[in-house]
């Protein structure tokens, strides 16, 4: 086939515009309503069409800075987080990591931080077989960032490498104290410390940067990704302002900020995230510096969500992971941390902290990912996700700066609030089974037991928490640990409630029911009983009341309920907790007057059933 044949391969085919696609899917909706079928509504206020195409690309002028600075690929550091205990196992760890597929080491160092790097040997030893001219290293100090870098200035002299190609990150972050501890841990002159720390080693450590914008706080919070961007956008526009007020260099103050994005779940959102980050930080730096010519890039790390992590079934965690770390690669970040699946318990092993790096290194060593600048570039969905997302951010960012920026809407109030009515709408989905955490709230393991992984083992912030708080720090927990909370109530109790599982009559509708009624209870870890359909009422209660069960749950039809059920509930409802898989609307009147108080449905606020009946439960176990 020559050229010219492929070139007029679809000429046969009349073009289809989008007033084409639009009818089809009319058509295929057969009287259906479009908007309410097909759109989307996000949660972060816009709305998703399910198709785009290249019409929908007009106008958008930022697409070249959406995707990023990478020229030759697209390549990212694999860092691997080492919790800082010991010193010696701490290296240890370290340089193994290095030697297995890491690039570079992110330390979370403990508040006691001088009780354990005590003096320059400390860090020596901590440092020891890591090269730092090839290696990056992070370090999770917060407010003894600069104590860690005084240290740091001697081992660079003591190992004799050069200053400027040292890369070492810190993510000193006094707005971030003050989001989640409700205080700033430093001094009151803080930021004319910063001003002059960054003036110093913007001359001879061109790549140590200082100040983190730690947005995975907030993504850790539940919060939308919109307010994800607009708050750490709000956070960078603060140290710009407040930094360069006591003397620094703007451009100075822009080069020292390191982006520490939380990565959720919501794959193409996440993607889009990254992508509308950058443009929001050209917009930023425009406001600044307006004359500007010089590439200022923004240097994004990426951090799998605690938010979605959960206990039970844990290593379904790595499935989320997977998913996050495409996100945040083919978004672009430039390094990117995967928690290890079992961090949710306080530590972690060897395996786990493998299984974190392999994860990453079978996306760059086998999925190729790290082959292409820009993957999502030219993707119409993917582009426009960018643009709706980056509106919607900047449009929350310009009101947190009518409100005084971001420190002065954070003492008001105005970011806790936000944050909680989005909490509050995430937890509700959950609980009412709108949105889904396998494992947790829907398909949990049985027969799994959680409470000894827990560690005893804390690594919180204690140093400063005298400090008056000037304002209600956000709240920081997993989606899945009110789900948790009732798991390991019930592992608490002497013994584990039973569900014996009532089946009769027509044999789809039982077990469709028994199937819902299995999962429902299941997430507080509940005994289930399932059953083969019993022929008789009569042999389906005595079997009840010979299993000694406290919940009896009826499974059956709508239809059958009607003569069934006040024969069930004359000989169990003084026996045991009766309750109805199912709510047939035209019989609930009827059912209660026969003694019928429970019914589980689609519908139902399933976290709030199980702690119902856990309350119940608890007065007779």
């Amino acid at each position: 086939m020559s050229n010219t044949d492929k070139k007029n391969l679809f000429s046969e085919f009349p073009e289809a515009n989008a007033t084409d696609w639009k009818n089809a899917i009319i058509r295929d909706l057969k009287g259906a309503d479009y908007d309410k079928k097909v759109i989307w509504k996000t949660p972060e206020g816009f709305d998703v069409k399910p198709f785009y195409n290249n019409e929908d690309l007009i106008d958008n002028q930022n697409i070249s800075v959406a995707r990023g600075y990478k020229t030759n690929d697209n390549n990212w550091e694999i860092s691997q987080e080492i919790i800082i205990r010991n010193i010696n196992d701490a290296n240890k760890s370290a340089v193994d990591a290095l030697c297995k597929g890491a690039d570079s080491i992110t330390f979370i160092v403990p508040e006691n931080i001088s009780e354990l790097i005590k003096n320059q040997n400390d860090l020596s030893a901590l440092l020891k077989g890591i090269n730092l001219e090839k290696n990056t290293l992070r370090f999770i100090s917060g407010d003894n960032s600069g104590y860690l870098f005084g240290l740091l200035e001697i081992e660079i002299k003591i190992q004799n490498v050069d200053s400027n190609k040292v890369r070492v990150i810190f993510d000193c972050s006094p707005i971030g104290d003050l989001t989640t501890k409700g205080h700033f841990c430093s001094e009151e002159n803080l930021f004319e410390k910063a001003s002059t720390l960054i003036t110093s080693t913007s001359k001879n450590y061109l790549q140590i940067k200082l100040l983190g914008v730690n947005g995975y706080s907030f993504k850790n919070a539940g919060s939308l990704i919109t307010q994800e961007l607009a708050y750490s956008i709000a956070i960078a526009s603060e140290y710009l302002s407040l930094i360069s007020e006591k003397g620094a260099d703007i451009k100075n103050i822009a080069n020292h900020l390191t982006f520490n994005f939380g990565v959720g779940s919501n794959y193409f959102m996440e993607i889009a995230k990254l992508r509308a980050a950058r443009i929001l930080w050209e917009k930023l730096l425009e406001a600044y510096l307006p004359n500007n010519t010089e590439v200022i890039p923004m240097n994004i790390h990426s951090i799998t969500s605690d938010r979605n992590m959960a206990a039970y079934d844990y290593h379904t965690n790595l499935l989320r992971e997977t998913t996050e770390s495409m996100s945040a690669i083919i978004g672009g970040t430039q390094s990117l941390t995967v928690r290890p699946f079992d961090s949710v318990f306080g530590s972690t092993n060897e395996i786990s902290q493998r299984l974190s790096r392999n994860i990453q290194i079978v996306l760059k060593e086998e999925a190729h990912l790290n082959k292409v600048v820009d993957i999502a570039g030219g993707s119409y969905y993917i582009e426009n996700l960018t643009k709706e997302i980056t509106e919607q951010a900047w449009k929350l960012f310009l009101e947190i700066e009518e409100k005084g920026g971001y420190i002065k809407a954070f003492e008001n109030g105005f970011i806790q609030e936000q944050t909680a009515a989005t909490q509050q709408k995430s937890d509700l989905a959950l609980a009412t089974q709108n949105e889904i955490l396998l494992g947790v709230n829907r398909y949990p393991d049985l027969n799994e037991k959680a409470a000894d992984h827990f560690s005893k083992n804390e690594n919180a912030n204690k140093s400063c928490d005298k400090n008056k708080k000037i304002a209600e720090p956000i709240k920081i927990y997993r989606g899945s640990s009110a789900f948790e909370a009732l798991r390991l109530t019930t592992e608490a109790m002497k013994q584990t409630p039973k569900v014996f599982l009532l089946t009769f009559g027509n044999l789809v509708s039982l077990k469709a029911r028994a199937f819902f009624t299995t999962n429902f209870f299941g997430c507080a870890g509940f005994k289930i009983q399932d059953n083969a359909r019993f022929e008789t009422i009569e042999a389906g209660i005595k079997a009840a009341i010979d299993s000694k069960a406290e919940i009896v749950v009826m499974c059956s039809s709508d239809e059958e309920y009607i003569e069934a059920v006040p024969q069930i509930a004359k000989e169990l409802k003084s026996k045991t907790i009766l309750v109805m898989a199912g709510y047939p609307k035209d019989m609930i009147d009827t059912y209660k007057k026969e003694g019928i108080e429970h019914f589980i449905h689609l519908k139902s606020n399933l976290l709030e059933e199980l702690q119902n009946f856990q309350k119940i439960l608890a007065k007779n176990i």
